[in-house]
């Protein structure tokens, strides 16, 4: 019997009149995709309803090959994150991370600690009695952490911008648009020094939250 594989769903995609492409982090080879074909009277039975984003699934690989990809012989759920796909806003936090990370893990190659820190973000989105509204912030400065960036400067200093350039804080601006403005900076020191961010709200608003992302998806562009 074929070896399965952990996998953590981040995008499915039609592929042809009876098959789907998923793109997903696996525990053995990191980022990959495989091909699941399904016959139009068996699409239940063939385990795509245990497909969306952030599912994790144990995957059997088939020996069929697609091009570059693997074809999956069978599959189930590794864990049940029935919140995910069942709650809005739950499953509308989970589109965005699954974006995210497939926007920004370019590297082939597996990383145990970035697949536990994924693994560890979802049960944590599937399992919280309450889902902090910042949930998609602290993600997202935590994914920055594990990519390498660290932001150097002592927070405790009382400096008004954040520096995107240098990860730093400091207090002046200038127009290279490189200076997140005072308020995201100061929403990015009270994020990083917040100890109890489950219950914790930094923003106040939606437009905020929009914004700080935006800037945050600035920085690891840039970077």
């Amino acid at each position: 019997m074929s070896d399965t594989v952990c996998f953590i769903v981040l995008k499915c995609i039609k592929y042809k009149e009876s098959g789907y492409i998923i793109n997903g982090y696996s525990q053995l080879n990191g980022m990959e995709s495989y091909i699941l074909k399904t016959a139009q009277h068996k699409r239940r039975s063939s385990g795509l309803s245990y497909i969306y984003p952030l599912s994790i699934i144990e995957i059997t690989p088939s020996q069929k090959i697609y091009g570059s990809m693997k074809s999956i012989k069978e599959l189930y759920p590794h864990i049940n994150t029935t919140k995910i796909r069942s709650n809005l806003v739950r499953s509308s936090i989970a589109f965005y991370i699954s974006e995210l990370v497939l926007k920004t893990i370019k590297e082939p190659g597996n990383d145990n600690t970035l697949f536990q820190f994924l693994y560890d973000q979802i049960v944590d989105l599937d399992s919280l009695p309450n889902i902090s509204p910042d949930f998609r912030l602290y993600f997202t400065l935590d994914l920055i952490k594990y990519l390498g960036y660290q932001i150097t400067d002592d927070l405790s200093n009382n400096l008004d911008y954040f520096d995107i350039a240098s990860c730093k804080f400091v207090n002046t601006t200038n127009e290279s648009g490189l200076i997140l403005d005072k308020e995201s900076s100061n929403i990015l020191r009270n994020l990083l020094t917040c100890k109890n961010r489950y219950n914790q709200n930094i923003t106040q608003n939606r437009f905020q939250r929009y914004c700080f992302i935006n800037n945050m998806i600035k920085f690891i562009s840039y970077h």
